[in-house]
């Protein structure tokens, strides 16, 4: 058996079983071939394995050299599960001590190899990553014009004599910027917490969510210019005779805007997003527990900040139910407390908004405008989407 077949025995033992995510080019097979990528036992000069695992995988940054030798066996398999596959662009070594010149010259004679090795190994989805600055000089062009999809933005280093932090910065920046869905999530993720920031701006932009999300679970058809929103409150909303004054209720001593900024930064230096996604058993509340809350937050406002009947009577309360998805998926109507309480207080009318989706008017009374009255008591659960 020829040293050639068994590195490729070797290789082919970690193919992924599905299709490949990323195909990782390097440039060729080490002289000394016992160094090979795919052998579970180097303990030398093995560069590109130690910077790849440190940048595809958060543990193994946390492995000095030889724990991470080691522990080669395991994570070649992790590799291989992840749908990561490396093959070399040039199937013979490089002459020792090869001028730049030499080895592109021996990488374009193995270029239509590559390119069809490469069509065979991947599909439409699977990213492409050349590694050193040779195979990327040499191959990009060739590839891209094979119609594979070759993610490197500019050479990726390879890791050793001092260009580990090259390399390590560049391969993570172009695998992370090559993930459209977790490019989707980050965006995603610094809009809410531009959303969520301190500021008056920010607070105006928070209340016409909850005013649009609640009339459209109503049914009504609108313009945006149909909300006017004063520059000084009460009210924070105006809308056919509707004077909103909009409170949130949420879970106690939960930090939104901490939760948010901190899943932005795993966002941020995650590789893939799938490390994104997180369990949870969603619940649903009961309407009794929705309405316990609402009818506290409205007694302290009556008490504290809207003291005068006045201005409760010409007020029309709109609370945003956040408690999390994991505390309350969904409101369970499992019938109605006594609001005996809240309509001493005096509002106007009293409605809440849970998620995007379900919203109820509590009472309206009767001088409130007709389509807060039209719908009062019915728990609205709408198929809008947020």
């Amino acid at each position: 058996m020829t040293m050639t077949r068994t590195l490729e025995d070797a290789r082919r033992r970690y193919l992924p079983n599905g299709p490949i995510d990323i195909l990782f080019i390097a440039e060729a097979p080490p002289a000394e071939r016992s160094r090979f990528f795919y052998f579970d036992q180097v303990d030398r000069h093995d560069w590109l394995y130690l910077g790849l695992m440190r940048v595809l995988f958060a543990d193994a940054c946390d492995l000095d050299v030889e724990q991470l030798r080691r522990k080669k066996p395991d994570y070649l398999e992790r590799f291989r599960e992840r749908g990561y596959y490396l093959i070399d662009a040039s199937d013979e070594p490089m002459p020792a001590r090869a001028t730049p010149s030499q080895k592109q010259a021996q990488l374009r004679k193995s270029l239509d190899a590559l390119v069809a090795k490469t069509r065979r190994l991947a599909t439409p989805s699977t990213r492409i990553v050349l590694i050193s600055k040779s195979v990327h000089e040499v191959c990009s062009t060739p590839l891209k014009a094979a119609s594979v999809n070759v993610v490197n933005t500019e050479m990726i280093d390879f890791p050793a004599c001092g260009r580990q932090r090259h390399f390590t910065r560049k391969l993570r920046r172009d695998i992370q910027e090559s993930d459209a869905p977790l490019q989707s999530a980050i965006r995603g993720l610094e809009a809410t917490v531009r959303f969520f920031g301190a500021g008056k701006a920010q607070q105006k932009e928070r209340d016409r969510w909850v005013v649009e999300h609640f009339l459209r679970c109503l049914g009504l058809v609108f313009q945006p210019t149909d909300i006017e929103q004063p520059d000084h409150d009460p009210p924070d909303a105006r809308f056919r005779g509707a004077e909103f004054e909009v409170k949130e209720i949420q879970d106690h001593k939960r930090r939104r805007g901490d939760e948010y900024k901190a899943r932005l930064a795993k966002a941020r230096t995650a590789l893939r997003f799938d490390e994104l996604t997180e369990s949870f058993s969603p619940e649903s509340i009961s309407i009794r527990l929705v309405y316990q809350r609402i009818m506290e937050q409205a007694q302290k406002l009556a008490m504290e900040k809207y003291r005068t009947e006045s201005i409760r009577s010409s007020l029309d309360l709109l609370f945003y139910v956040n408690l999390g998805m994991a505390t309350a998926w969904d409101i369970l109507d499992d019938g109605r407390p006594d609001i005996g309480d809240l309509l001493k207080q005096g509002w106007r009318s009293v409605s809440l908004l849970h998620g995007a989706r379900t919203a109820c008017v509590l009472f309206a009374s009767n001088v409130a405008p007709g389509f807060l009255r039209s719908v009062e008591g019915r728990l609205i659960v709408t198929d809008l989407n947020e």
